[in-house]
């Protein structure tokens, strides 16, 4: 579990359900994110497999975080990081809010969080986003964390229909400065 001022950021529960449901049935949101829209059964399932992946992964591979309100408890969005095999001295970031609460600063205050826990594991020494090239409030998230963009892919991605280029957005642990 993680803190900051306004968030908690603790593993995703079964009882989560409804709240993720709000943003995970968006197709708005869905847009550029690697599942379907889902219903409430399949964000069950969804959070079912999560579970089991990081119990037999372990949370210094894997781990996605559960943004909640302080105060109400109320889960807004989550923000992960994933291990590529190969690639142990790296961690790759993802996140998602529900549009009622974005444009606050929630994501970024989330992300610099447990962009810091990243860096404090042992023999971590980079960062990446990769990123839908469309989808620029993501982009604009991984700049105001301090990321710098080292790579646009063109058409490398087939994605829910169509080919899409990919951005890759990354911070080193000697360049990381957290802001708030």
């Amino acid at each position: 579990m993680l803190e900051t001022a306004r968030l908690v950021l603790r593993p995703i529960r079964s009882s989560d359900v409804e709240d993720l449901l709000e943003y995970q049935s968006d197709p708005g949101v869905i847009r550029f994110i690697p599942w379907p829209v889902r219903d409430r059964e399949m964000v069950r399932e969804a959070i079912d497999k999560l579970l089991e992946f990081i119990a037999s992964t372990g949370e210094e591979l894997n781990q996605t975080f559960a943004m909640e309100l302080k105060g109400s408890g109320k889960v807004i969005g989550q923000v992960n990081y994933m291990f590529k095999e190969g690639h142990d001295f790296q961690r790759e970031i993802g996140y998602v809010i529900n549009p009622a609460f974005g444009g606050q600063g929630y994501t970024h205050e989330a992300l610099v969080a447990m962009v810091s826990h990243i860096f404090a594991m042992k023999d971590i020494e980079r960062v990446y986003a990769k990123i839908d090239a469309r989808n620029t409030a993501s982009e604009n998230v991984a700049k105001r964390l301090g990321m710098r963009k080292e790579a646009h892919h063109r058409r490398d991605d087939f994605f829910k229909g169509e080919w899409t280029d990919s951005l890759i957005y990354a911070i080193l642990k000697s360049e990381w400065a957290p802001t708030n």
